[in-house]
């Protein structure tokens, strides 16, 4: 970002802090803009980028008063906008080095060929899948909600009308099994 923008940007910003609801509007326009050409550059997909531009523009609205007016806005936007970006790829490293992939008679898991992982931990990755397709269906149907769909113990509860507590007394069974499987106690 050249300094006529930032500094356009900065100007903006500090009018929306002082309660200008126009200038705030027009400086959500122009960041997302900005931050849709950084993050198309910089990710595998536009369907991700526009993930991730919306979280950042949902933490720079969260964040707003954070920011100092005495510094260039445009560093500010970035670092947000690449933490964002850091969260994404660290839960999609977490969450989706797994794919499910239906077949004729049962459920397989690919490896994302996105995913830099060594053949140590992708042979793991695949004795965890195994392990998980042999829990009884509530089980893995938990397990698969927490670790792979990424979604709290409350979400969790909420989506399948179970208690908190149920929630995590099923996973807990669940991990139990996984570790016996492994013969880890």
């Amino acid at each position: 970002m050249n300094s006529s923008k930032d500094k356009k940007l900065s100007e903006l910003f500090i009018k929306a802090q002082n309660g200008n609801d126009l200038a705030y509007e027009l400086f959500l326009m122009e960041t997302a803009k900005i931050l849709k050409s950084f993050l198309n550059k910089r990710m595998n997909s536009s369907s991700n980028a526009e993930d991730v531009l919306q979280e950042t523009l949902l933490s720079i609205h969260n964040s707003r008063h954070t920011y100092l007016s005495s510094k260039p806005v445009g560093p500010w936007l970035y670092a947000i906008c690449k933490n964002r970006m850091i969260d994404y790829h660290r839960k999609q490293s977490r969450f989706e080095k797994f794919i499910t992939v239906d077949s004729v008679k049962s459920e397989k898991f690919e490896i994302l060929a996105e995913i830099n992982c060594n053949e140590e931990e992708s042979e793991k990755g695949i004795q965890i899948i195994e392990c998980l397709n042999k829990l009884p269906k509530a089980q893995k149907k938990i397990i698969k909600l927490l670790k792979i769909d990424g979604f709290s113990v409350k979400e969790v509860a909420m989506k399948t009308g179970m208690s908190e507590s149920s929630v995590k007394v099923t996973a807990s069974r669940g991990y139990k099994k996984i570790r016996e499987m492994f013969g880890v106690k």
